[in-house]
């Protein structure tokens, strides 16, 4: 039996019900582990995403982050079922730093073991007669996709040697530590925790106060995701919290509906 692995629920989905479609059988593993940011250098990989996910549990939220380690700590206990049984495993990613970062991690959890491992790694530019068609991750794609971009021609062999290679940037990242990831030239690339900050300041102004919604909204319209994980909104009102307890805005909230609204503050 062939176990997919994928590194966003939301791809995960799309593949089961693919699956579900064709009248396979299969047994997919999504790990949201978002490893492009927080901590990285702690043994138990749990341990340091529940730290980075409390970290982030502050700030302008309309609702908290709940529970994000209930589906990663399933999934990784799937793969270790997985891989017991000597099942094939077929690892999913791209080159967005969520999805990168995760196969990184994972090549170095698999580095030893003797299960036939296979990856597909989907690009992100799909040029077609009619359009070119750019995604900023894998979970973008719809099931019908994955024929239409024929994805399954992408399956290459994994063996151990290569996962083993793998496993040395994963290794390097986790020994700079730096809380940010990000994806240049094809490489995983560590950086500061201030790094997404120019994205949130040059998309605000000293003039006109904003709703936290919408600003996030502009944001993620302009830049995109960012991290091409499920969390990087989180990560982005984790960093307005930060920025605000730095009296960097000027901050204003309606009794009435309690919404909050900001603006860069004059600086002197």
């Amino acid at each position: 039996m062939i176990v997919d692995i994928t590194f966003g629920t939301t791809f995960g989905h799309t593949l089961a019900h693919y699956y579900r479609l064709k009248h396979q059988q299969s047994e997919v593993i999504a790990l949201p582990l978002a490893l492009d940011f927080g901590e990285i250098n702690q043994d138990d990989i749990l341990a340091s995403r529940q730290k980075t996910f409390e970290m982030m549990a502050s700030g302008f939220h309309e609702q908290q982050p709940k529970d994000a380690l209930v589906t990663p700590r399933q999934a990784l206990q799937q793969l270790k079922t997985a891989i017991k049984r000597g099942d094939t495993l077929r690892i999913w990613w791209d080159e967005s730093s969520a999805n990168y970062c995760g196969f990184l991690w994972l090549c170095q959890q698999l580095s030893t073991i003797d299960n036939p491992v296979y990856q597909i790694k989907s690009p992100l530019v799909f040029p077609t007669p009619a359009v070119l068609i750019a995604i900023s991750s894998i979970d973008e794609l719809a099931d019908q996709d994955i024929d239409k971009f024929n994805l399954f021609s992408y399956q290459q062999s994994l063996p151990k040697l290569i996962r083993r290679s793998w496993s040395y940037a994963w290794r390097s990242l986790r020994d700079d530590n730096r809380p940010v990831r990000i994806v240049l030239n094809g490489h995983v690339l560590s950086q500061p925790i201030t790094f997404y900050d120019q994205f949130i300041l040059s998309t605000m102004d000293t003039v006109h106060f904003i709703k936290v919604e919408q600003l996030l909204a502009k944001i993620l319209g302009t830049y995109g995701s960012g991290f091409g994980s499920q969390f990087s909104e989180v990560w982005y009102r984790y960093r307005l919290h930060i920025l605000a307890s730095q009296g960097m805005f000027e901050i204003k909230t309606d009794k009435k509906s309690s919404k909050t609204t900001i603006r860069l503050k004059l600086t002197k």
